[in-house]
C-alpha cells in the first residue's frame, strides 16, 4: 500500500492515505480537510487492509455557545458576559483565603494616580451572606468559575478562538484496530473537489525532421496537508458530481398535522445532479508509444543551458523520460507515475507524463478566410500514433536546428483519438499573400413538375470561389485550404485534391512553388428545391407567368386547357365589364331625364317623349341586370372548370442539359 493521489479531468481528487497499525490497541487517525468538502468526504469514505474500525467517523460540528472570549480583554469579557455566575478567587497579599460568591459584573472608575487620572477596574462580587463588596481587579488572583456548565462554554468558546487559526478547515478522525498483533498497513480512501488536472503539450521539429512531442500533467494539489511519497493518477472522465447537506447537522422542523386536509400532496421535484466541469471542455484521455530512461521530478518551471556547440539537436540526443503507465477503466482513461513525489500542500507543478514520442506529422501552411483573410497561418498537421486519444491542451511548438531549439509558436491540441489527425496553427505566415475571390450566379430552372395541384420547382444554384497564392520567399510550401461553403450542401468540385470532407465544406491540398504562384478554383452545385400549392389562377398566373418561357409550358396539353378555361371566364368578364358600363350609362341618361321632368322644363310633347324614353331607359336596366346575373352565375361555373383544370394539370419539365439526374 501506498500514498495515491487521483485526479479527474472533471474536477475531483481521490485521495488514498497509508497508515500504519500495530498491535490490537485502537488508534485514531486524523487528517484535515476543507468544511466545504465534508459532505464529500464523508459520502466517499472506505477503509481497505487488515484492520478494524472502532467506533464512529467523526468530525467536528461548530461549537455553538454564547459566550465570545476577547483575546485582547479575556478577564473583563468573560467577567462581563458571565454575570450572575458563582466564582471563587483570592486576594494578592494579606488574607489569602478562599472567597466565594455570585458575580455581579466589572464597573470602571476614574481615579487619581500621581497627579493624573487613570481608569481602573473593579469587580462586584455578591458574597454567601448577601454583601456586595467591591475588589479592584489587579488584585484578584487564582480567578474561577464553579459551576460545570459554564466551565463547558468557557471551553466551547476557547475551541471557537482555537479553529480561527485555520479559518474553513475541519478534520475527519476514525479510531481503527489491528486484527492480530502484527504491524499492519490500512488505506483510507476519500474524495472531494480539486482543480482540473490539464494536459499541456511540447511539440519539436528536430534537425533530422522527425516530431517529438512530449506531455506533461499541470496539477494543483489543494489539499489542507502535504502528502509524502505519494504516486499520483491521472484520469481523463466526467463522473456525476454534487455538493450535498450530508455534513450539516440539522435539525428537521417537524409538520403539524391536519386531520382535516387543506391542500392535497403533488408537484413534488427531484433536483438533477450536474456534472461538476462544463462539458463543452471535454477531454479524452492520453497515451504515449515510446520513451525511455529515467524519470524527472516535479518542477514549476523548466530552465536548460544550451547545448555544446559541437552537439546537433536531434532526435537520437533528445532527452527523454519514462512514460506514465497508461490504462483504461471503463469510460475513463488514466496516467499513473512509475514514481511517487512529496507533495506540498497548495501545491502546483508539471508533472510529465511521456516525452519524446515520435509521431508522424507535416510542416504546411494552413488557410481559411475566417482565420486570416489574407495570409496563410503556420501549421503542423499530425495524426495520433498512440494507443489512447490525447487529450485537450495547450501545445507550444519548437523547431530545432544546429545547436538551438527555438520556440516558433502556441496552438491548442484538440482531443483526437488514436490515428485521428489535427491541425496545430501556431503563427502567420507573412511571405505569402492570399487572395479570395467569391461569384455566384443566377439560379438555373432545372425542373418544374405539377400534379394534382402541387408545383414543386427545381432550380440549379452556382458558386465559384478563386484561390490565388503569391509566394515571395525561396522556400516550396505545401498548402492546407479548408474550403467553407458559399452554398450548405451543395457538391463541391475542384482540380485540387480534395483530402477531407469538413462539417460545412472540404478540405484540400495544393503546393505552392518557390518564389511562384498557385490557383485554387472551387466549384459548387445546389439543387434548390421548393413547393408550391397552385390552389388558385391568381397563383398559377404568377408562376406561369415566370417560368413559361424557359420551360416552354405554352406546348404542354395541360396548360392549353388551363388556357382554354381562362380564356372562357375572361370572355364571360368581358361581358359582365360591358353590360355594367352599360348601366352605367343608363344611369346617366336616367338621371337628366328625371331632372328635365321634375322641372318641367319643355312643353307638354318635350315631358311626354322624356317619360317615354325614361320608360325605355329602365327596361333596358332591368334587362341588364338580368344578363349580369346570369353571366355572374356562369362564370362561377366557368371559375370552377379552370381550377379543375389546374388541379388535373400533369406538367412534368426537365431540362435533361443541365444533367440533373447526376446532380441530384
Amino acid at each position: 500500500m501506498e500514498n495515491h493521489l487521483t485526479l479527474y479531468s472533471s474536477g475531483i481528487g481521490v485521495f488514498g492515505r497509508k497508515f500504519s497499525i500495530s498491535g490490537t490497541e485502537a488508534k485514531e487517525i486524523r487528517f484535515p480537510i476543507k468544511k466545504s468538502h465534508r459532505g464529500d468526504v464523508i459520502a466517499s469514505l472506505r477503509l481497505f487492509g487488515n484492520v478494524t474500525q472502532k467506533g464512529m467517523v467523526g468530525w467536528p460540528q461548530e461549537e455553538k455557545t454564547q459566550l465570545n472570549i476577547d483575546p485582547n480583554n479575556a478577564q473583563e469579557s468573560l467577567l462581563s458576559q458571565l454575570s450572575g455566575r458563582a466564582i471563587s478567587f483570592r486576594l494578592r497579599g494579606g488574607n489569602n483565603e478562599p472567597r466565594n460568591g455570585i458575580n455581579l459584573g466589572i464597573q470602571t472608575t476614574q481615579e487619581m494616580f500621581g497627579g493624573n487620572i487613570v481608569s481602573k477596574s473593579h469587580i462586584f462580587v455578591l458574597s454567601e451572606t448577601g454583601d456586595q463588596n467591591r475588589y479592584p481587579l489587579d488584585q484578584i488572583e487564582n480567578l474561577r468559575f464553579t459551576e460545570p456548565e459554564v466551565k463547558s462554554e468557557i471551553t466551547k468558546a476557547l475551541l471557537n478562538n482555537a479553529s480561527r487559526l485555520r479559518e474553513g478547515v475541519t478534520h475527519v478522525s476514525l479510531s481503527l484496530v489491528g486484527n492480530d498483533k502484527n504491524e499492519k498497513e490500512c488505506l483510507v480512501q476519500y474524495a472531494h473537489p480539486m482543480p482540473s488536472w490539464q494536459p499541456t503539450y511540447r511539440l519539436a521539429e528536430t534537425a533530422d525532421g522527425k516530431f517529438l512531442l512530449s506531455c506533461f500533467a499541470k496539477a494543483d494539489i489543494d489539499s489542507e496537508e502535504d502528502l509524502t511519497d505519494c504516486r499520483l493518477t491521472f484520469i481523463v472522465g466526467e463522473p456525476d458530481t454534487f455538493d450535498t447537506d450530508l455534513a450539516e447537522s440539522k435539525t428537521p422542523a417537524r409538520r403539524k398535522i391536519n386531520l382535516v386536509k387543506r391542500q392535497v400532496s403533488g408537484g413534488h421535484m427531484v433536483e438533477e445532479g450536474t456534472s461538476y466541469q462544463d462539458s463543452e471542455l471535454e477531454c479524452d484521455s492520453l497515451e504515449a508509444a515510446g520513451g525511455h530512461a529515467k524519470y524527472a521530478a516535479m518542477s514549476l518551471g523548466f530552465a536548460a543551458a544550451p547545448p555544446p556547440a559541437a552537439m546537433a539537436l536531434t532526435s537520437d540526443n533528445a532527452a527523454t523520460t519514462v512514460q506514465a503507465e497508461a490504462a483504461e477503466v471503463g469510460d475513463y482513461s488514466s496516467w499513473t507515475t512509475p514514481g511517487t513525489f512529496d507533495l506540498k500542500s497548495r501545491q502546483s507543478g508539471l508533472i510529465p507524463l511521456f516525452t519524446g514520442a515520435t509521431v508522424e506529422a507535416n510542416r504546411v501552411l494552413y488557410y481559411n478566410n475566417k482565420v486570416g483573410a489574407k495570409r496563410p497561418k503556420l501549421a503542423i498537421h499530425m495524426s495520433n500514433p498512440m494507443k489512447q486519444s490525447l487529450g485537450m491542451g495547450v501545445c507550444t511548438v519548437f523547431r530545432e536546428e544546429k545547436n538551438r531549439s527555438d520556440m516558433t509558436g502556441e496552438s491548442i491540441l484538440q482531443a483526437i483519438k488514436p490515428g485521428q489527425k489535427t491541425m496545430l496553427v501556431y503563427g502567420t505566415e507573412t511571405g505569402v499573400l492570399v487572395r479570395r475571390e467569391q461569384k455566384q450566379q443566377p439560379g438555373v430552372v432545372s425542373s418544374f413538375v405539377l400534379d394534382r395541384g402541387v408545383l414543386q420547382v427545381e432550380t440549379l444554384l452556382y458558386a465559384t470561389v478563386t484561390y490565388r497564392l503569391k509566394n515571395n520567399k525561396a522556400e516550396e510550401f505545401k498548402v492546407v485550404v479548408d474550403h467553407d461553403q458559399v452554398l450548405p450542401g451543395s457538391r463541391v468540385e475542384s482540380k485540387g485534391t480534395i483530402s477531407e470532407m469538413l462539417d460545412n465544406g472540404v478540405r484540400l491540398n495544393l503546393a505552392l512553388p518557390a518564389n511562384g504562384e498557385a490557383t485554387l478554383t472551387v466549384t459548387e452545385t445546389k439543387l434548390d428545391k421548393q413547393s408550391y400549392s397552385i390552389g388558385n389562377f391568381q397563383t398559377w398566373q404568377h408562376y406561369y407567368a415566370q417560368h413559361s418561357e424557359r420551360c416552354k409550358l405554352a406546348n404542354n396539353e395541360s396548360v392549353k386547357a388551363i388556357v382554354k378555361a381562362q380564356e372562357a371566364v375572361a370572355q364571360n368578364d368581358s361581358q359582365i365589364a360591358a353590360l355594367n358600363e352599360e348601366n352605367s350609362q343608363l344611369a346617366t341618361t336616367a338621371k337628366r331625364l328625371i331632372g328635365y321632368i321634375e322641372k318641367k322644363a319643355g312643353n307638354v310633347q318635350q315631358i311626354g317623349e322624356w317619360q317615354e324614353d325614361m320608360a325605355t331607359t329602365e327596361r333596358s336596366l332591368r334587362e341588364n341586370e338580368k344578363k349580369i346575373a346570369a353571366y355572374t352565375k356562369t362564370r362561377q361555373t366557368l371559375l370552377n372548370a379552370l381550377s379543375e383544370a389546374i388541379t388535373s394539370a400533369r406538367i412534368n419539365w426537365i431540362d435533361t442539359s443541365t444533367k440533373f439526374e447526376t446532380i441530384k
